[in-house]
This record gives C-alpha cells, sequence and structure tokens, in this order.
C-alpha cells in the first residue's frame, strides 16, 4: 500500500497510507513540489540555525576577551571551555545536517532526470519521504541544542556583569582606602 504526504489539520506535513480522496487526486508532480516545499522549509531552518551559530560565536568571542582580562575567574574558564566542547559538537552535527540536506538534493535531482514505471516513483517518493522525516527530527533536536546553548550564554553573560561589578567595587574600595590610608600618612605619595 503506497504512502503519501497530507497536510495535517494544523498544517504539518504527515505521512498516511492508503488512498485518502485528496491523496488519490495529487499527481506526480503536487507530489514533488510538496518535496520541493518541505526541502525549502528545511533549508530557511538551516540558514536560522548557521545566523544562530554565527550569533554564539560572536558570544565566545566576547566570552574570549573576558576570559583574557580576567584569568583569576576559574569557575567561568571551566565553563566557557565547556561551552565551547558544546560549540564544536554543534557545528560538527550542523555540517552533517548540510551534507545530508545537499545528497537529498542531489537524489531529488536524479529522480526528476530518470524515467521508469510509476512505481518505482512512488518508491523513490517514500525514501524521500522518510528522508525529510528524519531531517526534520534531525533539525528540531538542533534548535532545541540552540536554544538551550542560547540560555546557558544569557546566564554565563550575566556571571560576568555580575564579575564585572564585584571587580568594580573591589577596586572603588581598594581606592577609598588607599586615599584613607594615605591621609592619615600610612602610605607615602
Amino acid at each position: 500500500m503506497p504512502v503519501y504526504v497530507e497536510s495535517g489539520p494544523r498544517g504539518r506535513l504527515q505521512f498516511v497510507r492508503g488512498g485518502s480522496q485528496r491523496s488519490q487526486r495529487n499527481s506526480d508532480g503536487e507530489l514533488l513540489n510538496q518535496a520541493e516545499e518541505t526541502i525549502s522549509d528545511l533549508n530557511t531552518r538551516v540558514s536560522y540555525a548557521e545566523e544562530q551559530l554565527w550569533r554564539l560565536q560572536n558570544v565566545e568571542a566576547d566570552f574570549q576577551a573576558f576570559r583574557n582580562a580576567h584569568r583569576n575567574c576559574g569557575d567561568l574558564r571551566v565553563a566557557i571551555e565547556m561551552r565551547d566542547a558544546e560549540l564544536t559538537a554543534l557545528e560538527r552535527d550542523l555540517a552533517d545536517e548540510r551534507e545530508r540536506a545537499e545528497r537529498y538534493r542531489e537524489r531529488l535531482r536524479l529522480v526528476r532526470r530518470q524515467s521508469g514505471s510509476r512505481e518505482r516513483y512512488r518508491e523513490r517518493l517514500d525514501v524521500a519521504n522518510r528522508e525529510i522525516q528524519d531531517l526534520s527530527v534531525r533539525l528540531t533536536r538542533k534548535d532545541e541544542d540552540l536554544v538551550r546553548i542560547n540560555g546557558l550564554a544569557l546566564r554565563r553573560d550575566d556571571m560576568i556583569r555580575l564579575q564585572e561589578r564585584r571587580l568594580a567595587e573591589r577596586d572603588a574600595r581598594i581606592e577609598f582606602l588607599s586615599a584613607r590610608l594615605r591621609r592619615f600618612g600610612y602610605v607615602g605619595d
């Protein structure tokens, strides 16, 4: 029994076994167009993930500058190194997802060029639909990872601001005490 792609009640794509009235009306070209639209949507989400990755890399540069300015903040250094490891893993996963998307586009081009029986076309379309579903699940996981890492970056930004404020307060107190000691003659000018 063939599997078809249909829009669900909330506009999401779903796989349907058998022959609903709607899927019987859809031609192979319409099914191919639906697959192309799904690829376009996945490409948009990959672009969004790349933009988020770029933002995270900018945050990483800010963390590096802070690390150089305040070498005595050991806990922050460990947290930043953990974040660097997560970011590297995320970059590697994103590169894998891009490669899978490119392989899928290439397979879709081959399907268009090749002529064959309707059944072979349906089998290839079923494989493509399963790959679309796999890519969608993986991309959803990556989106969740990006949200989690953005949350960590925000928390670390708050920690950095707190440390900077504490350092400024300490510097002001040291300056105040030094001035007082000079005034009473304990420290020479």
